[in-house]
């Protein structure tokens, strides 16, 4: 199988492409990105852990956490993207979150979509990586690390 399999086939225009559906594939590539990074740098080693551990990331809470934190340092084209996302009708919140945390958790899988589509590859990976090293850092939240050992 190619190692690649996951690298966009086009760029993604901005202005006809549905933010919803960037959404829908951000979902999955986040999923992925978390996974592999729990893989890669920490020392959990069951499926159930990981799994845990993955959800507190990948959950409307845990992105629509990422959102704020990544708002400040978003480009132009970033935040129209996240500005069109919000502004966008299908938001039915999971009965785990409020609307609030379900339309940014959204607007975040948007962001991440669109940069994927886009093979902004660096990018994403630079956003993501921030996130992860502040929630791993956090006192609220301790993950031996594999450096630490």
């Amino acid at each position: 199988m190619n190692k690649n399999f996951l690298m966009p086939f086009k760029k993604i225009n901005l202005t006809e492409t549905s933010p919803l559906t960037l959404a829908y594939i951000g979902d999955a590539i986040h999923t992925l990105f978390i996974r592999q990074y729990l893989l890669q740098t920490t020392m959990i080693e069951t499926a159930k852990k990981l799994h845990n551990t993955s959800t507190k990331f990948c959950s409307a809470k845990g992105q629509s956490e990422a959102l704020d934190f990544l708002t400040p340092i978003l480009d132009k084209e970033e935040s129209e993207i996240v500005r069109r996302t919000r502004n966008q009708k299908n938001h039915n919140p999971p009965k785990s979150s409020d609307i609030e945390q379900y339309k940014k958790a959204t607007c975040f899988e948007a962001l991440v979509g669109y940069l994927w589509a886009n093979d902004e590859e660096n990018r994403l990976k630079d956003l993501l990586d921030l996130f992860m090293e502040f929630k791993l850092n956090n006192q609220d939240f301790r993950v031996i690390k594999k450096e630490n050992i």
